[in-house]
């Protein structure tokens, strides 16, 4: 039978686990940018390359060996597509991610409304 580590050991190994854990969450997180990045970059390339009329819907689809609806999707999704910051936990509670200039995303909207009484008919 394998002896038993000590208390000492056990809570050494453990904090070594809890690093690795923490390396590896980092490196997942790192290929998941990575990922959005690329497809990002590829379907504006795409994209650039049917306004210009270079290549056709269906081309694209054949080349990637997607749907020519998901061809269409995809590069209207990331058409002009522009990275917004994320809300990080330093922020506060009222701090928009948008800026400072624009209202938080969970900010009360009843004061939006459109002010229609003066409108010419």
């Amino acid at each position: 039978m394998t002896p038993r580590p000590n208390a000492e050991t056990r809570r050494a190994a453990r904090e070594a686990i809890e690093e690795l854990k923490k390396v590896r969450d980092k490196a997942h997180a790192d290929a998941e940018i990575a990922k959005v990045e690329a497809d990002k970059a590829m379907w504006q390339a795409i994209d650039a390359l049917i306004a210009q009329g270079k290549v056709l819907q269906s081309d694209a689809a054949t080349a990637t060996a997607y749907s020519r609806d998901h061809v269409a999707k995809q590069t209207a999704r990331y058409r002009g597509a522009v990275t917004q910051p994320t809300r990080s936990a330093q922020d506060g509670p009222g701090d928009s991610p948008a800026g400072p200039d624009l209202p938080d995303a969970g900010a009360d909207r009843s004061t939006d409304q459109l002010d229609t009484t003066n409108q010419e008919e």
